[in-house]
């Protein structure tokens, strides 16, 4: 999941699939998108995470505009396109919806759905009632085309072929060196011992949990649930703290978050079993813990009916 846009929830996480596609501006709500685009200049102390809330963007909005890689390290005085909206779309609340459901259909976070709006805890939403939605895929999509089309205009056509002769070697070399090993079991192994602290699904008030939080002890060491691939190590994914991101064979990816520190490395094979990290609680957490995510493709799947023999306490 290269990768993913992440969002804090109260008790846990969740992880938002990282995948735009090419579309049109106007939204499945009641609005359309009308916005602008500015050159920031990179300052001195400036970090992609930071300027996603200097300026109220996800990340992966400005990952995906100005095209960059892991591990996203900005240069003093780097220029970064940064999309503004003028006058953003909003959604009509109808019988049923949720922040959750809300946030789902338009690919933004319920944290960031919430403060747009000033909603403030239980989160109660009227039917008729006006949202306006933050800044999210649809702008993105016009962004990156745009984006596209400047640079093909201003590149040459010799340098152009080049970069892509360039981009497509080095997309060989991440696809080759992120190819999982065979998975050793059916099931996965229980990454920490502990007592769950809060379980997958619906956690009320609109809020979703798409993994387990296990309490256990600082310093406890975080096995890798299967054999696989580091596709992610860092802390560039705001609520997560310290995060670890696993590649298995069956398109399958494990998540784990919160860590004091990390034991590996993006690219790296590991071992079912082998410590890959520390218990902590890095992140918007308040007690050491783990936050365990297991996905099938894009979609998070309840942990506990792919783990093994239980070893953490319900």
């Amino acid at each position: 999941m290269g990768a993913c846009v992440v969002f804090a929830l109260p008790g846990g996480c969740s992880i938002i699939d990282d995948h735009w596609s090419d579309g049109s501006l106007l939204s499945e709500g009641s609005g359309t998108i009308s916005f602008r685009t500015r050159s920031y200049e990179v300052r001195r102390g400036d970090s992609v995470y930071g300027l996603s809330k200097k300026f109220g963007l996800p990340i992966r909005t400005i990952i995906e505009m100005n095209y960059l890689e892991p591990p996203y390290i900005l240069k003093i005085g780097q220029r970064l396109a940064i999309a503004q909206a003028a006058s953003p779309d909003y959604h009509r609340v109808k019988k049923g919806d949720t922040l959750y459901s809300i946030s789902r259909k338009y690919k933004v976070s319920v944290s960031a759905l919430a403060k747009r709006n000033r909603i403030k805890p239980p989160y109660r939403l009227y039917v008729g009632q006006r949202l306006d939605l933050p800044m999210g895929q649809q702008v993105i999509q016009a962004e990156r085309a745009k984006s596209r089309e400047k640079v093909r205009k201003k590149t040459h056509k010799s340098a152009d072929h080049a970069k892509k002769q360039k981009r497509s070697s080095r997309l060989a070399r991440a696809q080759k060196e992120l190819r999982p090993p065979p998975r050793s079991s059916s099931r996965f192994l229980w990454p920490v011992r502990g007592k769950i602290i809060s379980k997958f699904g619906a956690k009320g008030k609109g809020l979703h949990n798409d993994g387990l939080n296990i309490a256990a002890a600082a310093g406890s060491p975080v096995l890798a649930a299967e054999n696989g691939v580091v596709a992610y190590d860092g802390n560039e994914l705001g609520g997560f703290g310290n995060l670890v991101l696993i590649k298995h064979s069956g398109n399958f990816v494990t998540a784990y978050a919160h860590n004091a520190e990390l034991l590996v490395r993006r690219g790296q094979k590991v071992r079912r079993g082998q410590a890959i990290a520390k218990v902590g609680r890095t992140g918007t957490v308040a007690r050491p813990q783990l936050h365990f995510e297991i996905r099938k493709g894009r979609r998070p799947v309840n942990p506990l009916l792919y783990l093994s023999r239980r070893h953490a306490q319900r």
